[in-house]
């Protein structure tokens, strides 16, 4: 366990996770290095840099769904679709800025 005064370790271990690919974890360790040291440029870079790169993979992911329903043109496959997402996007639209930025990047906040 890290000691949760060291910015530096978080920030270096949120580098460390985003080279392997854990981009949540790396997401929250860099918002614990800004919790600790709120000046610290590089995780405050970074931190944003996740968060966009998380949102261009959702974007795809949905643009990929949506040409998936286009050519598809099932309208039972579609009906269903709807029905899954319905209910989640009411609750994501009653959310605030920085609580989709939290689940976005893996955490409460």
């Amino acid at each position: 366990m890290l000691d949760p005064k060291l910015a530096s370790a978080y920030y270096h271990r949120g580098v460390a996770n985003e080279k392997l690919g854990y981009y949540s974890e790396a997401g929250w360790d860099y918002k614990k290095t800004l919790s600790i040291d709120p000046n610290n440029e590089d995780a405050n870079y970074f931190c944003h840099q996740i968060t966009h790169n998380m949102n261009a993979m959702l974007e795809h992911r949905k643009g990929s769904i949506v040409a998936y329903l286009a050519e598809t043109q099932d309208e039972a496959v579609i009906l269903q679709v709807e029905n899954l997402l319905k209910p989640a996007m009411d609750i994501w639209d009653e959310l605030t800025e920085s609580q989709k930025v939290a689940i976005r990047l893996g955490y409460g906040s």
